[in-house]
C-alpha cells in the first residue's frame, strides 16, 4: 500500500522533468511583436498613443499609432502626414493635453521664499 503514493510521486516528478526538459534541450519558436510592413494610407481613427520602431530584422522602421477602434497601425515614417501627426502627438503629450516642461509644483501651505542676501 505504501508503494502507491511513492509511485504516484515518481510519475509526477518524471512528468514535471519532461515538461521542463523539453523547452531546455530543444530550441523554441521565438515570436516577434513588431511591424513587418508599413502603410502610407491615412486612417480616420482616434490615436491613443504613438511609438517609433527601429528597423531590426524582421521588423521594419515604422511609426506605430495605437487606436481604440483597430489597435496598432504600422505607418511609414517617411510619409509627410505621418511626420506631421507624430509632431502633433508629441506636442500634445501623453494625455492629449499640451505638455509643459517647465511646470512648477505647487508650494505647500505656509511655505515662504528664502531671503538670500549677498554680502
Amino acid at each position: 500500500m505504501a508503494r502507491l503514493p511513492k509511485l504516484a510521486l515518481l510519475l509526477l516528478l518524471a512528468e514535471y522533468a519532461s515538461v521542463l526538459g523539453d523547452s531546455y534541450f530543444r530550441p523554441s519558436k521565438v515570436e516577434t511583436h513588431c511591424c513587418k510592413s508599413v502603410s502610407a494610407h491615412r486612417f480616420p481613427y482616434t490615436i491613443t498613443r504613438v511609438k517609433q520602431q527601429a528597423a531590426l530584422y524582421p521588423c521594419v522602421k515604422a511609426v506605430i499609432f495605437y487606436t481604440n477602434e483597430t489597435g496598432p497601425i504600422c505607418s511609414d515614417p517617411k510619409v509627410p502626414w505621418v511626420k506631421k501627426k507624430l509632431r502633433e502627438v508629441k506636442k500634445k503629450g501623453k494625455n492629449g493635453k499640451p505638455s509643459n516642461p517647465k511646470k512648477r509644483r505647487p508650494k505647500p501651505p505656509g511655505a515662504r521664499k528664502a531671503n538670500i542676501q549677498s554680502s
